[in-house]
Order: structure tokens, then C-alpha cells, then sequence
């Protein structure tokens, strides 16, 4: 393994590369900086002229993606992560302004290809593992945030359904009470109170009707304060797998 943290490896799994946002272009920047490391000694060690200059234009090519993802990591979230991981972020961004000097036909000697390969595994990887980690610290708390809101709208709710079971109850009463006065009124005014009692009887019979299935919908939708969805993949749409294997480009 290039890296033998377990915990960073399970981090890396968890970033979306085909997401837009930042954290999608962070993902992105940790495979070209392994793929820039491999094509740099590629280019030192080359047979030929023409195997250099073939794996030369790879390296420029993933060397200019590496610098967009980058730079775009930084446009999208550099108010989102604030002064958070300033070190590991100069480091990211130091390997960009490094690489953006490599040669266009890939002369590099053995010694700047290791130097510069190490640097990619051993520095930058590490550097956007940690931002990462950021990133899913303050996602995860956006998303703890709003749970806990929507657990106080739930409580509230169910005040609200308590104060209609009350008024509920209170009509259940006032259609008893209007079948005994229509049993001791009796005639035509005696059937008016039944006809009444009986629609009061029925509002009283839908509302708690109502009252249940709204209690049963809500005990299904409900999340408990403090709970956290087991799932969560950064940066986009879940991801399935364990990962993938980073090649040049």
C-alpha cells in the first residue's frame, strides 16, 4: 500500500472524484498527484527519446489537472474550510507551483523523479486526506444541525396534535350532550339535535381517525436527536465499492 493508515484508506474511499463541488475536485487532485509521481519517473527512466516525450505529455497533461482541481478546490471552498488545515493546504498548493515548472519534453534525472514521486505519496496524499477529513467533519455537523431542527419542528407538531386530540375529545362530548337533548326534546326539534349530534359525532370520529395516521406517519419519518444516517459519501451521490486503483490521466 502506498499508505498504511487504514483510517485514511476508508477516507479515500469515501470522496466522490465525479462530483462538481470542492471536495469532488480535492478526490481529483489526489489521483493525478499519484499519476504525476508514477509518469515523472516514467520519464526518467524512458529507453528512448520518443518513450520520454510520449510519457512527457501525459505528465503535462495530469500535471495541468492536478492545478485546476486545485485551484477550483480552493474557489469553491476556501470560505466553507475558512483557516482550517493551513499547513496541509500550502502543501497541496506548493506541489502545484513545483510541478508547474517541470519541463515540457520530461528531462528529468532519477533523483528529481524519486524526489518529486516520494513528495506525492508521502506529503500530498496525506495533506488531502486530512482536508478531506475536514471537509466531512463540517458536512457532518451541517447535516447534525439540521436533524436537530427537524426533531424541535417534530416536537412541536406533536403539541399541536395533543391540542387537537384535546378539541377532538371536546367535540366527542358535545355530540353526547346534543343526543340527550334531542332525546329529551323530542319532535321536529328532537331530530335537529340528532341530525346534529350525528354529524358532530362523525367530525369528532374523523379527527381522531386523522390524528392517528398523522402519529403512525410521523413515528416512521421520525429521526432521533443526536442520530446520524450510517451512510454518508462525500461530495455527491453514494459511491459503491472499496475503491480504485489510481492510474495515470
Amino acid at each position: 500500500m502506498l499508505i498504511g493508515d487504514i483510517d485514511a484508506l476508508d477516507l479515500a474511499n469515501k470522496i466522490n472524484p465525479n462530483s462538481n463541488g470542492a471536495i469532488g475536485h480535492v478526490g481529483r487532485a489526489r489521483g493525478h498527484a499519484l499519476s504525476i509521481g508514477i509518469l515523472a519517473l516514467l520519464c526518467a527512466t524512458a529507453a528512448d527519446d520518443d518513450e520520454r516525450l510520449s510519457h512527457a505529455a501525459d505528465l503535462i497533461r495530469v500535471r495541468d489537472l492536478y492545478i485546476e482541481s486545485v485551484r477550483e478546490a480552493a474557489r469553491l471552498g476556501a470560505a466553507r474550510i475558512g483557516d482550517r488545515v493551513r499547513e496541509e493546504r500550502a502543501i497541496v498548493h506548493d506541489f502545484a507551483a513545483r510541478i508547474a515548472e517541470l519541463p515540457l519534453d520530461g528531462r528529468l534525472d532519477r533523483d528529481a523523479a524519486a524526489a518529486l514521486a516520494q513528495t506525492a505519496r508521502e506529503a500530498v496524499l496525506p495533506a488531502i486526506y486530512s482536508i478531506v477529513s475536514t471537509y466531512q467533519t463540517l458536512e457532518m455537523e451541517d447535516l447534525q444541525a439540521s436533524i436537530d431542527r427537524l426533531a424541535d419542528k417534530a416536537k412541536i407538531v406533536d403539541r399541536l396534535l395533543s391540542e387537537i386530540e384535546r378539541i377532538a375529545r371536546l367535540i366527542g362530548f358535545i355530540s353526547i350532550n346534543a343526543s340527550v337533548e334531542a332525546a329529551r326534546t323530542g319532535g321536529v326539534a328532537g331530530r335537529a339535535f340528532q341530525f346534529i349530534a350525528e354529524e358532530v359525532r362523525n367530525l369528532a370520529r374523523q379527527t381522531s381517525d386523522m390524528l392517528e395516521q398523522t402519529r403512525e406517519r410521523l413515528k416512521q419519518d421520525h429521526v432521533p436527536r443526536g442520530a446520524v444516517p450510517p451512510a454518508i459519501t462525500l461530495g455527491g451521490d453514494a459511491q459503491e465499492g472499496s475503491g480504485s486503483r489510481s492510474r495515470p490521466g
